[in-house]
């Protein structure tokens, strides 16, 4: 799978804190070469297990509001949020392995409620 969308500083509030599934948004420049290097390792470990998970993109340098917020200094980051929270932030670089784990644990995390709120009604 691709990156779904480039956020920008108006669009971060509905598309990321308003969605209902997780979001992971990672935050790159077009200056830095272990993003471009990264990016791909990101969207395997997507595809292979992100369902459920949407995954977004915010250039630093165009866009500092966001960044400045969460406290953004270092590229690649990865920052995953859900229901508005952020509940995650991934400095760096992480094996895809890694990003896989991240992604199922995210999507189990968001599946919980979804359960509940099925077995309240049985």
């Amino acid at each position: 799978m691709k990156i779904e969308a480039t956020l920008h500083d108006d669009t971060f509030r509905d598309a990321v804190l308003g969605a209902e599934e997780p979001v992971v948004v990672e935050f790159t420049a077009t200056w830095c070469w272990p993003c471009l290097r990264y990016e791909p390792v990101i969207t395997a470990a997507h595809a292979a297990f992100g369902r459920g998970i949407r995954l977004m993109r915010m250039d630093i340098d165009k866009n500092c509001l966001i960044p400045m917020r969460y406290g953004v200094v270092n590229v690649p980051t990865l920052l995953v949020f859900h229901h508005g929270k952020l509940l995650k932030a991934i400095e760096g670089i992480r094996d895809q392995g890694s990003l896989v784990d991240t992604f199922r644990a995210l999507a189990a995390q968001a599946e919980e409620p979804a359960r509940a709120a099925g077995a309240s009604w049985n």
